[in-house]
C-alpha cells in the first residue's frame, strides 16, 4: 500500500500537501538548527506497549465467510446493513468465540453446527471496546475439533475518512454530484465492515454479496457470478465467486456508476474503472497497458503466476491511501491511475507506472505470502518500494528509474534514520493506532533501501532465485524474516562457495537495529582505516554495529560498474593494507566508498580524502566519478556537516563543481542542500555571495534546458529543468525571471498553452516580480479552476509573490468570504514561508492584524504558522520582530503562554547555527570568486 507520504515523490501537489501539514509541535530541544522538513520526518508516536493485549486468542480459527452488505450510496445515504456468517473450527474447548469489530451496531447473533442446523438462535454477546472484541458466549461450550457457524446481523456507517466502508463523490461534467462507496481495510479496518478475525495470520475464503441500486455496479475481489434483480424494486444483488484464501484486510468491494476500459483477452483479464468522462477520454489506457506488461514481467521474474482470475483497477476520487493492493481489485487515488497525455505531467505518468508496479508486487509480497503479524510489515512494503522502480527499470532501462529510487527513497531513508527516535525495521506492537504508525518511512524507504543493498551485494540473479525459493516455499502462507532469509540463503549457498555470506546474520543487523551506520574512511600511507558507528544528527552515540558490504573505487582504476562487495565490514574498525587490498591505490588517488550508492550507509572521509574528491569534482574530468556517487557525495557531505562531523564549507566546496553538471540526479541532492543553506544564510552579510554561488553553478543547466519543454527529450531532463528554473529565479537570475514572466504573460494575453511539466514553475517564478494586475489574473484563474491539482498549482504560484504589499493583499483571500476550501486557505497562508525575508515580514504583519480570522480557517492555524516561522528566523532583527509578535498573540489569546515559551528558543535555532558555523561559511566565500555566469536566451 502507498500512503499519503508518496505525494512527496513527484510534483507540486505533494509539496503543497506537505507544507500545509507542517506542524512543528515536536521539535526536539537538542537540535540547534535545522528545517521543518527534517522535524516532520521524526517519529514521536509511541512504539511501546500500553500493557494491553489486543491479539485474538488461539482457541478458534476461521474457515470461510459469507458476507452480505446493503447500501443506498446512490442516494448519498451513509449507513449500511450487513450480515456475516463465519464458519470456524474450535482448536481448544472454550466457552466463548471472540471476533474483532469496530464502530458497528450488533442486532442479532445465532450459532449453528457444521451442517447449518441451529444450535442457539439468540446468543448472548458483549463488547470490549478497548480491545475491539465482540465476545460471543453461547449457552454451551464450543468443543475442540468441531466446526460451527456464527451468524451476525448488524449495521454500520459509511464513513467519510477513507477507512472501512467509506464514501466518495465527484461532479459530472453536467454539474451533478455522484456518490460511490469503496473500502479500505488495511491494517485493522475490516472489522469496521464485518466482525472478523482481523489479523494477517488468518487466511480464508470469502463469499461476498452486495445489494445496491441497479444503476450502479458492484465490484469485489472475484468476478460477479450473478446479478439478481430484487422483485418490485430498483435494487439488485450482485453475487461474487468465492475467493481464494486471503486475509481480511485484502477483502474489497466498490459500488459506483463507473465504467471501464478493458482487455479481456489478457491473462489475467484486466480492467480499469473510473468516471465515465475520464475513461471515455482515454485516461485509463496507459494504466491498462502498463499493468498487463508489468504483470507478465513479474510472473516471469518471480517464477509464480498471479493466481486470481482477474485484475481490476479502480480510480477513486480522493482515496486517502493512494493505492491499496486488494487481491483482484486494486484501489487507487484517481490522480495515480488515470493519465491524460494532454494535460498531465511527466511526473504524473511516472506516478502511474510506479504505483501500479508497487501494488502489483504486493500480489506476491503481502498477498501470496503474508506477514505473520504487522511487525513484519516491512517485508511487504520494502519489496514493493524496491520493485516499484525496478520493474519500470526493466520496462524502460533508458528512463533510469533505479536512479530515481536512490534519490527518492534511499536519500529520504538516510535522512530519517539520523533521528534519535527512529524505530527498527521489525518492531512489535499490538495497539491498532500503533500498528497504523508502522506504515512509515522505515517500512517503505528504509526497508526498500536495505533490500536494494542486499540485491547488489549478493548479485541480482542470485537474489532473484532466492526470492523464488522463498515464494515457492511460503505461498498461501504466513512468513517472518527468518523464512525470507532461508530462501535467499539457499541461492547464496549455491552461487557463492567461498566465504559464503550468512544472510540471516547480515540482515539481522539491519532488521533489528534502529538507525543507519556511518563509515569514516581515513588513509595513512599504505593503510586505509574504516570505522563504523551509528549516524545521528545530534551529539549522541550508540554501541551499534552492522555487517556492511564495502565496495570502493580508486582514481587509478575508476571502474564504477561492479556493486558486489570487496569485503564485509562487521566490526567497529577495519584496516586495509595496500599490499593486500582488493583494489590497490596510488599515493594521490581519491577513493570513493559505496559504489553507485549501492549500500545503505553514509560515508565520511578524512580531510585529505575530501580534498582529493573535491579536486576531482572541480575539474573537467568530474564525470570520472559516477553520477550516483556525485549525488551521494553531495547528500552525504551535507548531512554529515549537519551532524557536526565536518564543517559546512565542505559540502559547499563539493557542490562548487555543479557549474559543469547538468544531470538531474546530483542536482536533486544539491537542491535540498541549497534550499537549507538559503534558509540559514538569508539576510546575513554573505547572502549576496551565496546567491552568486548558486547562479554560477546553475547557469549551465539553465542554459542547456531553458523553460521550454522539448518533445522526446530524456525523461530526467524534465525534472532537471524544474530545478534549474526554481533555483535560477529564486536567486535572482534576470534571464530566468524574464523568461518565466514572458511565458506567463503569453499564457494570459495570447492564450498560449503552458506545458504541464513547467506549469508550476511558470506560475511561481513568472509571478515573482509581477504587478497586481497579473496577480489578479492568477486569482481569477484559481476561482475558475475545477481540478484540485490545478487549483493547488495556482495557489502555490501565488505564494511566490515577492512584493510585500501585493502579497499582503493576496493573503486576505485566506480569510475573506469565497469558494476556497479550508485546506486551500491554509495553503494561501503557508506557501509564502520560503519566499524570502520580505515575505516572512509580510506574513508576520498579516498574522498580527488578522489572527482572529486565521484561526477561524482552522483551529490553531496561528500556532502552526508561528511554529513554521520560528524555524526560518535567520537574523537578529527578524527574531526581535517574531518575539514581539508572539507576545502580542499571547496577550490577545491567539496562542497559549506555553506556546510562546516553547517557540522562543526554537526561533534561535538558525542563529545558534550561525554562531557556531558562519566563520567557515564566510571563509569559503572569501576564498572563492563566484562570477555569475551569463544566462543565455
Amino acid at each position: 500500500m502507498w500512503w499519503k507520504v508518496l505525494f512527496l515523490l513527484f510534483g507540486v501537489a505533494g509539496i503543497i500537501a506537505d507544507v500545509s501539514a507542517r506542524i512543528d509541535e515536536q521539535m526536539p530541544p537538542w537540535m540547534d538548527s535545522v528545517d521543518d522538513d527534517y522535524y516532520n520526518s521524526l517519529s514521536y508516536l509511541s512504539y511501546f506497549s500500553d500493557g494491553i493485549s489486543y491479539r485474538l486468542p488461539n482457541t478458534t480459527v476461521p474457515i470461510s465467510y459469507d458476507i452480505w452488505i446493503s447500501t443506498d450510496i446512490h442516494r448519498g445515504e451513509f449507513g449500511f446493513d450487513g450480515e456475516v456468517t463465519v464458519r470456524f473450527e474450535c482448536i481448544e474447548t472454550t466457552p466463548e468465540l471472540i471476533l474483532q469489530y469496530r464502530a458497528m451496531t450488533i442486532d442479532t447473533v445465532a450459532l449453528f453446527d457444521e451442517n447449518n442446523s441451529l444450535i442457539e438462535e439468540d446468543v448472548s454477546w458483549y463488547q470490549n471496546e478497548t480491545v475491539e472484541f465482540l465476545i460471543i458466549t453461547p449457552s454451551q461450550q464450543l468443543i475442540q475439533g468441531q466446526e460451527y457457524l456464527v451468524n451476525v446481523k448488524y449495521n454500520g456507517s459509511i464513513r467519510d475518512d477513507g477507512l472501512g466502508i467509506y464514501s466518495a463523490s465527484y461532479i459530472t461534467p453536467e454539474g451533478e454530484r455522484r456518490w460511490l462507496a469503496s473500502t479500505q481495510f488495511q491494517a485493522t479496518d475490516a472489522r469496521r465492515a464485518f466482525p472478523c478475525y482481523d489479523e494477517p495470520l488468518y487466511r480464508t475464503r470469502f463469499n461476498i454479496s452486495i445489494r445496491h441500486h441497479s444503476n450502479y455496479t458492484a465490484l469485489s475481489n472475484m468476478n460477479a457470478v450473478e446479478v439478481v434483480p430484487e422483485p418490485e424494486s430498483d435494487y439488485v444483488l450482485t453475487k461474487f465467486a468465492e475467493t481464494l484464501k486471503i486475509q481480511s484486510y485484502l477483502v474489497a468491494f466498490t459500488v459506483s456508476d463507473f465504467i471501464s476500459t478493458d482487455n479481456l483477452t489478457a491473462v489475467p483479464p484486466q480492467r480499469v474503472f473510473g468516471k465515465s468522462a475520464s475513461i471515455r477520454n482515454g485516461e485509463g489506457e496507459m494504466a491498462l497497458e502498463t499493468s498487463i506488461r508489468q504483470m507478465k514481467i513479474m510472473e516471469e521474474y518471480f517464477g509464480i503466476d498471479y493466481r486470481f482470475p482477474k485484475m481490476d483497477h479502480f480510480a477513486c476520487p480522493n482515496f486517502s491511501f493512494v493505492g491499496m493492493e486488494n487481491s483482484g481489485l486494486v484501489l487507487y487515488d484517481e490522480l495515480f491511475l488515470l493519465w491524460d497525455p494532454v494535460s498531465d505531467r511527466t511526473s504524473d505518468r511516472d506516478n502511474v507506472i510506479t504505483l501500479i508496479a508497487h501494488e502489483l508486487i504486493h500480489q506476491w509480497f503481502g498477498n501470496l505470502v503474508s506477514p505473520v503479524f504487522w511487525n513484519y510489515l516491512w517485508i511487504n512494503e520494502g519489496f514493493a518500494a524496491l520493485y516499484e522502480f525496478y520493474i519500470p527499470h526493466m520496462m524502460y532501462p533508458e528512463a533510469r528509474y533505479m536512479d530515481f529510487f536512490i534519490i527518492k527513497y534511499m536519500h529520504v531513508a538516510l535522512k530519517n534514520d539520523g533521528n534519535l527516535n527512529i524505530r527498527a525495521m521489525t518492531h512489535y506492537v499490538e495497539n491498532p493506532d500503533q500498528i497504523e504508525a508502522l506504515a512509515d518511512g522505515v517500512a517503505y524507504d528504509k526497508a526498500g533501501s536495505v533490500l536494494h543493498m542486499m540485491q547488489n551485494a549478493l548479485g541480482h540473479e542470485t537474489w532473484r532465485r532466492g526470492l523464488q525459493y522463498f515464494l515457492n516455499a511460503r505461498q498461501d502462507n504466513y512468513t517472518n524474516s527468518a523464512f525470507l532469509y532461508a530462501g535467499i540463503q539457499l541461492a547464496v549457498s549455491e552461487d557463492i562457495k567461498n566465504n559464503t555470506p550468512d544472510v540471516h546474520a547480515i540482515m539481522s543487523t539491519w532488521e533489528l537495529q534502529a538507525g543507519v551506520p556511518i563509515v569514516t574512511v581515513s588513509r595513512s600511507g599504505d593503510v586505509l582505516n574504516l570505522q563504523q558507528t551509528r549516524f545521528f544528527y545530534s551529539n549522541q552515540s550508540r554501541a551499534s554495529l552492522w555487517q556492511i558490504p564495502i565496495n570502493y573505487v580508486v582514481r587509478s582504476n575508476p571502474n564504477f560498474n561492479e556493486t558486489t562487495p570487496d569485503l564485509w565490514f562487521a566490526g567497529k574498525e577495519l584496516e586495509i593494507r595496500n599490499g593486500t587490498a582488493p583494489k590497490p591505490w596510488m599515493p594521490n588517488d581519491w577513493i570513493v566508498v559505496n559504489v553507485q550508492q549501492s549500500g545503505y550507509y553514509r560515508v565520511n572521509y578524512d580531510t585529505e580524502l575530501w580534498s582529493l574528491l573535491i579536486e576531482q569534482l572541480n575539474s573537467p574530468e568530474y564525470h570520472l566519478i559516477h553520477l550516483l556517487n556525485r549525488g551521494q557525495l553531495i547528500d552525504d557531505s551535507f548531512n554529515i556537516a549537519r551532524s557536526g562531523r565536518i564543517t559546512p564549507d565542505i559540502p559547499l566546496d563539493v557542490m562548487n563543481y555543479l557549474e559543469r553538471e547538468t544531470d538531474h540526479i546530483p542536482w536533486d541532492s544539491a537542491q535540498r542542500a541549497l534550499f537549507l543553506y538559503n534558509r540559514w544564510l538569508l539576510g546575513t552579510p554573505v547572502y549576496d555571495e551565496f546567491q552568486d554561488y548558486v547562479l554560477k553553478n546553475v547557469a549551465a543547466m539553465y542554459n542547456k534546458l531553458g523553460v521550454n519543454v522539448i518533445e522526446n527529450e530524456p525523461r530526467l531532463d524534465r525534472y532537471a529543468r524544474q530545478i534549474a528554473i526554481n533555483l535560477a529565479c529564486l536567486h535572482g537570475s534576470a534571464q530566468c525571471l524574464d523568461d518565466t514572466a514572458e511565458q506567463l504573460e503569453n499564457f494570459f494575453n495570447l492564450q498560449k498553452t503552458l506545458h504541464p511539466d513547467v506549469v508550476a514553475q511558470i506560475y511561481c517564478n513568472g509571478i515573482r516580480r509581477s504587478g497586481a494586475d497579473v496577480v489578479e489574473k492568477m486569482q481569477n484563474l484559481l476561482l475558475k479552476a475545477k481540478r484540485q491539482i490545478e487549483r493547488d498549482r495556482i495557489i502555490a504560484g501565488l505564494g511566490c509573490i515577492e512584493d510585500p504589499d501585493i502579497l499582503y493583499e493576496h493573503l486576505l483571500m485566506a480569510i475573506q468570504p469565497g469558494e476556497l476550501s479550508s485546506a486551500e486557505r491554509s495553503n494561501v497562508l503557508t506557501l509564502p514561508l520560503d519566499n524570502g525575508i520580505a515575505s516572512l515580514r509580510a506574513l508576520m504583519n498579516f498574522i498580527r492584524s488578522n489572527y482572529g480570522g486565521i484561526n477561524l480557517v482552522s483551529a490553531d492555524l496561528v500556532s502552526t504558522l508561528c511554529s513554521n516561522i520560528a524555524i526560518r528566523i535567520s537574523t537578529k532583527e527578524m527574531y526581535d520582530t517574531f518575539v514581539k509578535l508572539l507576545s502580542h498573540l499571547k496577550i490577545n489569546g491567539a496562542i497559549s503562554a506555553s506556546k510562546e515559551t516553547k517557540l522562543q528558543p526554537y526561533a534561535k535555532g538558525i542563529l545558534n547555527w550561525q554562531e557556531k558555523h558562519m566563520e567557515h561559511v564566510v571563509l569559503f566565500f572569501e576564498k572563492k570568486t563566484n562570477v555569475r555566469e551569463p544566462f543565455s536566451n
